[in-house]
């Protein structure tokens, strides 16, 4: 199995352009603007390769991920 990859999007918002992350899977498919934080990203591709994630279940531990991220924030900030 290949290994999954770091992408990054430069994309137009409302305020002029921002830099979006997401991840390449191995077989080349794009999993973009996932977040706007490179080490969130980056730190999202080496789970997944480090477990050797199948491709098929990517999608779903990419969304697991982004869950757990968004809560973690909530939590922080709202304390």
């Amino acid at each position: 199995m290949g290994k999954y990859g770091l992408l990054e999007e430069t994309i137009k918002a409302c305020n002029g352009v921002t830099t979006v992350y997401g991840v390449v899977l191995p077989d080349g498919e794009l999993v973009g603007d996932i977040t706007f934080s490179k080490q969130s990203a980056e730190r999202l591709v080496g789970l997944l390769n480090e477990n050797a994630v199948e491709p098929c279940h990517a999608r779903d531990v990419i969304e697991d991920y982004i869950f757990n991220e968004t809560t973690l924030e909530i939590k922080y900030y709202g304390e």
